[in-house]
C-alpha cells in the first residue's frame, strides 16, 4: 500500500528520524518521482495546488469542541510535519488555544534532553547482538535500499546497525524535506513552542511508548515497511498535496479516506498496523481524556489527525461515553 509512512509521519507518530545527516543534500524530485539533480528543495515542491488562504480559513477546520459534566476541551487535529502554506492559522484555532488552561499531545518531545532521547532512540533503533540489516532484508531489498539511499547522498551501509522500522522512518522523514515538509511547522511543534514555560503541556504517551509500538513489528512486517517507503518516497506528492488541501478545508471524511481508509481494509499488515497504531492508541488516549475531563478544567488537545476521525476515532469514542462533540 502506498504512503503507509507518508500517513505514520504525517499524521500518526511524532517520531522525527534522525539517523541521517545528509537531509540537507537531497535532490529534489519532479512530479513523476524523478530525481532532479542540483535543484533545491523548498516548500513551494508541494504549495502548488494548495488552497488559497482565504479558502482555507472559511468554513470547517479540523477543530472540535468537546463539552463534559466537569470539563472541555477543543481536540485540534494534527500534522505532525507542516510547510509554511499552513500557517498562519485560523484564529478559531489559535483562540481556542489561548482560551485552554493546558495543552494535552501525544509526547512531550522537549521535556527529553537530547542525549535522553538519543538513548532511548539507541535502545530500540538498533541491533545490540551483532546483526546487521543487510542479514536481516532479502538481497532484492538490499539492494532497493542502496538505490534509494544513493539518492539521498548516501549509502545502505550508513544504516547497517540500525532495524527497518527506523530507516523506513528516517527515509520518510528525507522524502518529506524533500517535498517541502519541515517537522518544526507540524502543528503540534507550534504549539509546544507557544505552551513553553507558559502553559502546562500534558503528555498521553511517552516517547519510548511511540517507539515501541513500532519496534513490536515483527522483521518480516518491517522489511515490507521498508518496501513500501522506496514507493513513498516515488509516489507520494500527489498524496501531500491532497492531505494539505484536506487538512485546510477541515474536511474529516477526506481526512479519514487519506489517513485511514487503505490502511485498515489492504492487507493483514496493514490491518494489523492500524489496530496497532491507531485503534488501540485511540481507546488509550480517549480513556485519558475522560480522566482529565473528569477532573475539570479546559484543554486544548493537539494529536495526529488520524486519530480523531473515522469510527474508530477518538471524536465517536468520547461521544460513546457521553460528552457532547462537535466540530467547529
Amino acid at each position: 500500500m502506498l504512503k503507509r509512512l507518508f500517513r505514520v509521519l504525517l499524521a500518526l507518530v511524532a517520531v522525527w528520524a534522525v539517523a541521517l545527516p545528509q537531509a540537507s543534500s537531497a535532490k529534489c524530485s519532479d512530479p513523476s518521482g524523478k530525481i532532479v539533480e542540483n535543484r533545491p528543495c523548498g516548500p513551494e515542491e508541494v504549495a502548488k495546488g494548495f488552497l488559497d488562504h482565504a479558502d482555507a480559513v472559511s468554513g470547517h477546520h479540523l477543530l472540535w469542541t468537546v463539552t463534559g459534566p466537569k470539563g472541555s476541551a477543543y481536540l485540534l487535529g494534527a500534522l505532525h510535519f507542516g510547510t509554511p502554506a499552513m500557517f498562519p492559522l485560523p484564529a478559531e484555532i489559535t483562540q481556542a488555544y489561548e482560551s485552554s488552561q493546558a495543552l494535552v499531545v501525544e509526547t512531550n518531545l522537549s521535556a527529553l534532553t537530547p542525549d535522553q532521547e538519543a538513548r532511548i532512540v539507541a535502545a530500540k533503533a538498533l541491533y545490540h547482538d551483532g546483526t546487521t540489516l543487510s542479514q536481516v532484508l532479502s538481497p532484492a531489498t538490499w539492494r532497493q535500499l542502496e538505490q534509494v539511499m544513493k539518492s539521498f547522498g548516501g549509502s545502505a551501509k550508513m544504516v547497517e546497525r540500525h532495524k527497518p522500522w527506523f530507516v523506513s522512518l528516517t527515509l520518510t522523514s528525507l522524502a518529506l524535506k524533500r517535498f517541502g515538509f519541515d517537522e518544526n511547522l507540524g502543528i503540534d511543534n507550534h504549539f509546544m513552542q507557544l505552551a513553553h514555560k507558559k502553559k502546562p503541556i500534558i503528555q498521553l504517551e511517552t516517547f519510548e511508548q511511540q517507539l515501541e509500538y513500532l519496534n513490536g513489528f515483527s522483521a518480516a512486517e518491517q522489511e515490507e515497511m521498508l518496501k513500501e517507503t522506496f514507493d513513498d518516497i516515488r509516489k507520494g506528492r500527489s498524496f501531500l498535496v491532497d492531505t494539505l488541501k484536506a487538512w485546510q478545508a477541515g474536511d474529516a471524511r477526506k481526512i479519514d479516506q487519506l489517513l485511514n481508509q487503505e490502511f485498515r481494509e489492504t492487507s493483514k499488515t496493514d490491518e494489523h498496523m492500524y489496530r496497532v497504531l491507531i485503534t488501540e492508541r485511540n481507546a488509550a488516549m480517549t480513556d485519558k481524556l475522560d480522566s482529565l475531563l473528569n477532573q475539570g478544567g479546559k484543554y486544548f488537545v493537539v494529536l495526529g489527525a488520524a486519530h480523531f476521525v473515522g469510527s474508530d476515532g477518538i471524536v465517536e469514542l468520547l461521544k460513546a461515553k457521553g460528552y457532547r462533540v462537535q466540530q467547529d
